[in-house]
């Protein structure tokens, strides 16, 4: 398993929940950042855990006021929903 491979991003992804947790922000931020990054170079981006990964890191956001961010990611979320829409109905 590469540092890339997803089943790393879903360790990361409870790392940096853990981390939020018990108060160490910066580090969650940086690993949601991560999983998001993983998540994106996938091929097919338009996929649940990439899905996932934007509502982590946007909900981690809200929770710490910093709601420009937060908008920032939501809208690039949108994007990928309404593109993994489109695929679902091209045959």
């Amino acid at each position: 398993m590469g540092p890339d491979h997803p089943g790393i991003a879903t360790y990361l992804n409870h790392l940096a929940a853990f981390y939020e947790r018990e108060g160490k922000s910066s580090r969650a931020e940086k690993l949601f950042k991560r999983v998001l990054a993983i998540q994106e170079a996938r091929p097919g981006t338009e996929n649940s855990r990439l899905a996932d990964a934007y509502a982590n890191l946007e909900r981690f956001y809200a929770r710490h006021g910093k709601k420009r961010q937060s908008a920032e990611i939501a809208a690039r979320a949108n994007v990928v929903l309404a593109r993994s829409a489109l695929v679902g109905t091209k045959k």
